[in-house]
Formats: C-alpha cells, sequence, structure tokens
C-alpha cells in the first residue's frame, strides 16, 4: 500500500510538472501587436515557443551517434535569421536535461542528423522534398509559413490578430513516431495534410 503511494505521488508530481509547463507555454502565447514592423522580436519570440513545445514532445530514441554526450540537435534549414535566434537563446541550455545543439542544413543528406528542423518559407519543391525525407522518421518539423501543416510539416506557427498561435499535423506526428502530450494538442489547432 505505501509503495502504491508514492507510485501515485510521483504520478501526481509529473501531472503537476505538466500543468505547470503548460501554464507557462500559455503565458509565452502573448499578444504581439508591437512587434508588427519588428520582426527579430517575433522569431525570439517563437524561439522561446521551440523549448515550450519541445517539453511536451516525446522521442522514440532520442540519443544521436554523432557525439559522446546526448544532444538534442535542431536542425535549420538554408538561411534563415531563426538559426541565429536559436543559436543565441539556447546555445548553453539544456533541454529536457540535454545540450542543444544548432546546426545549419544545406541538403537532405544532413537532416538525418536533426532532431528537430526548423524549415522557412522556401520553395514548394524544396519544402516537398524535405517534407517527405523526414517522413516516418522522428525528426519533429516546425515552421511558421502558411500552408506548411496542410503540407506535413509537424507543428507551424501563425498569426491571429495580433498572437502567435500554432498549429499541429497530427497524422504527420503519427507517422513519425513522434509523441505529443495531449495538453499541447489540446492547445493547437490541428489540420490535415492536402
Amino acid at each position: 500500500m505505501w509503495a502504491s503511494n508514492i507510485h501515485i505521488n510521483k504520478y501526481f508530481l509529473r501531472v503537476n510538472d505538466k500543468i505547470f509547463l503548460l501554464f507557462v507555454l500559455l503565458l509565452c502565447i502573448i499578444p504581439v501587436s508591437k512587434l508588427k514592423a519588428q520582426k527579430p522580436e517575433e522569431d525570439l519570440l517563437k524561439g522561446v515557443l521551440f523549448e515550450k513545445i519541445v517539453n511536451f514532445v516525446t522521442w522514440p530514441d532520442l540519443k544521436n551517434s554523432d557525439e559522446t554526450e546526448e544532444n538534442l540537435i535542431i536542425g535549420v534549414y538554408g538561411e534563415s535569421p531563426m538559426y541565429q535566434v536559436l543559436d543565441k537563446l539556447y546555445s548553453d541550455r539544456l533541454i529536457q536535461g540535454m545540450r542543444v545543439k544548432i546546426i545549419k542544413i544545406s541538403n537532405l543528406s544532413q537532416v538525418n542528423k536533426c532532431n528537430i528542423l526548423y524549415i522557412p518559407k522556401i520553395s514548394a519543391d524544396k519544402l516537398d522534398n524535405l517534407v517527405e525525407f523526414a517522413k516516418r522518421k522522428p525528426i519533429l518539423t516546425l515552421s511558421d509559413s502558411k500552408g506548411y501543416a496542410e503540407k506535413g510539416v509537424h507543428i507551424n506557427f501563425y498569426r491571429v490578430e495580433n498572437n502567435i498561435r500554432f498549429e499541429i499535423n497530427e497524422k504527420a506526428v503519427r507517422e513519425s513516431g513522434i509523441k505529443m502530450h495531449y495538453l499541447l494538442l489540446q492547445l493547437a489547432r490541428i489540420v490535415e495534410s492536402r
């Protein structure tokens, strides 16, 4: 009986941690009305949301063979200001107890090194190739370009009036083997692939 109470208490703490993270995530989805002409500040806010979202994500195997230590590898495809934003935010931080490593991705063969891949606005052909390549692999894809979630990107940031929100392509996430906490799914607009 005593051991079972300890198990329940540990579970209760984990639930409380998730509720706390949800609360923090909600605080981060704040109005950006003053950011209309200030894209760098909006990118910074999206960069902060990366960590909040990632704390609700579980990969089937998060160990990377590149390094002896475990790293969470975030790849940024092409030339994007998000690379500098993420590097500045996370180069000396831990997410889910792992060091974060930000890398630039310029071709498909480098995508396999990533746990997370940020995809900026790119041509339709490049997007289709990236999504197809990452499909059914445990690589969380994120973007902030209109229509990208419908094209298979897992999480896409968008604006509603003066707020930053996010949408999730739940089917694409399931196919990747990545698990998302139901609280994250409840916060998102769920979209389907076209």
